[in-house]
């Protein structure tokens, strides 16, 4: 006899389902991505290919004009709907979008008039500012309502949008690349986001009261304004090694280098993906949890599911970085090391992005910030003492490995103080997490020095790297089954199809 799933087990498998959607289109629109990456510079010249680079900054530092507005529909979007006030949050939805807009429309007017006043700018500088102005409006006003679905919880829908948007994206720049060259490459960010408005339009999500409130502005920017930092901080993290390497190692140091910040991009997607849904899910439930549980859940259990899950993903990359760098790149083949390096550092990173939320309801995002200048002050130190000291693009790859590190000894210890320091379970979380990395680190090495180099043969050498590095895995399944690393909703799913197999052989 079976039994349906219960309120709780539904709400899990919500999450699970969420999750992937997410994290796969997330993964898809970079894939796809990765294609209209490759084809620009081979349909620009280097000089517009460059003209057209410096557009693509403005309107991403255009996105960061909500002032933390948007940042905090996420949190308190789903808090207030939790309490039946959806008044409230359309009070905040209102002036998210008019601050958002308005500030993108002021901005706009600045690139047009620069445009129409600066003397001798070339034509393709002048055209592209017309089209980044109309791009960063347009884009605001489609960011809101992607923003509006992630504070809604409709993650599902969010990741299908994400899909169609990188295809129309894909499809729209060769078309209008090979048209129109350098104008159609901006042209085509602008015809992707309409159509995406487009279809928000036909199913009815653009649905919204415009108004401003300058104490719901304060109390958004409050609590978004921080998380806008803490995304800021992270990505010049990410960024200030390439900065230093291209000062002191030259450009072509920085071409090897700079795979490693595309292959890290995608590993990330999982842990983006799940803190995303869970933030979310945190700020719903946070009235009804006491301190033992947002302890439990919001901090020790996500850091350790997450330890266990990225040990494959992050492991699996290692391994295959050698393999996919000389099957497609081989010209990138100096910066393997370095790429591996980042790669397994790239681990306490996705380890620490889970901690996010608690940090966020703890109010501890000052203490957060703290700890992100601490490690941008140390990986920029770091990276020029390694790199005079010969280490190259690989030092800058430890560097930032250990502001990884930095970061996530540094968040878990905040997000301890705001839920509660439970010494058993901080000892166990502590020790499962540098085990595995000890573990994974030890497992990577002794592989490649087991697996003999066979040239003529990379299939072999990276299959049995594999299995090798597998088989390790699967000897952790009975602790993840003991300490409840395996979400319970995946191992009910996976139960599922195995019954339903089994049910169907005669």
């Amino acid at each position: 006899m079976t039994t349906d799933p219960t309120p709780e087990q539904r709400k899990s498998e919500s999450v699970l389902e969420s999750v992937v959607w997410f994290a796969s289109s997330n993964f898809f629109r970079q894939l796809l991505g990765v294609v209209t990456a490759f084809l620009r510079p081979k349909l620009l010249t280097p000089e517009l290919f460059g003209l057209y680079s410096l557009f693509r900054v403005i309107a991403m530092g255009a996105q960061y004009l909500h002032l933390g507005a948007r940042s905090a529909m996420r949190y308190l979007g789903p808090q207030y709907r939790s309490r039946g006030d959806e008044e409230r949050f359309s009070r905040l939805s209102g002036t998210a979008f008019v601050t958002s807009v308005g500030l993108n429309a002021v901005a706009a007017i600045g690139m047009i008039s620069t445009a129409q006043v600066w003397p001798d700018l070339r034509e393709e500088a002048q055209i592209g500012l017309y089209i980044a102005a109309a791009l960063i409006v347009i884009t605001s006003i489609f960011d809101h309502f992607n923003s509006s679905l992630k504070a809604a919880q409709r993650f599902k829908s969010v990741g299908q949008y994400n899909f169609l948007f990188a295809a129309v994206l894909l499809l729209t720049s060769v078309a209008l690349m090979l048209w129109l060259g350098f104008y159609g490459a901006l042209l085509a960010q602008v015809v992707t986001v309409a159509v995406m408005i487009g279809v928000f339009a036909t199913k009815g999500l653009l649905k919204i009261k415009p108004s401003f409130d300058v104490s719901v502005l304060h109390t958004a920017m409050s609590v978004g304004g921080p998380t806008m930092l803490f995304d800021a901080f992270l990505i010049a993290i990410r960024s200030v090694d390439r900065i230093v390497i291209a000062d002191m190692l030259g450009l072509e140091q920085l071409g090897f280098y700079a795979l490693s910040s595309m292959i890290v991009g995608y590993v990330l997607n999982i842990p983006g993906a799940t803190r995303e849904v869970m933030e979310g899910k945190l700020f719903e439930q946070l009235d009804t949890m006491d301190r033992a549980t947002i302890a439990k859940s919001q901090v020790h259990l996500p850091v350790m599911r997450m330890a266990f899950i990225m040990t494959p993903f992050i492991g699996g990359a290692v391994i295959a970085i050698p393999f996919v760098i000389m099957l497609i790149l081989p010209e990138y083949a100096p910066g393997i090391p370095a790429v591996q390096v980042l790669t397994a550092g790239s681990w306490f990173l996705a380890v620490s992005y889970p901690l996010r939320g608690a940090l966020v309801a703890g109010k501890q995002q000052k203490g957060a910030i703290a700890v992100l200048a601490l490690a941008l002050a140390t990986h920029t130190v770091l990276t020029i003492v390694l790199i005079n000291a010969g280490w190259g693009i690989t030092g800058a790859a430890v560097s930032a490995s250990a502001a990884f590190v930095l970061i996530l000894a540094g968040h878990y210890t905040l997000a301890l103080r705001w839920a509660g320091v439970t010494t058993a379970d901080t000892v166990r979380t502590v020790a499962l997490v540098i085990g595995l990395y000890a573990l994974m680190s030890a497992t990577l090495l002794g592989v490649f020095a087991a697996t003999p180099v066979l040239p003529q043969n990379p299939w072999a050498l990276v299959t049995s790297q594999g299995v090798l590095f597998g088989l390790v895995v699967l000897a952790l399944i009975p602790l993840a089954l003991r300490y409840d690393l395996i979400p319970p909703a995946l191992i009910k799913k996976i139960s599922a199809r195995l019954s339903r197999g089994r049910g169907s052989n005669p």
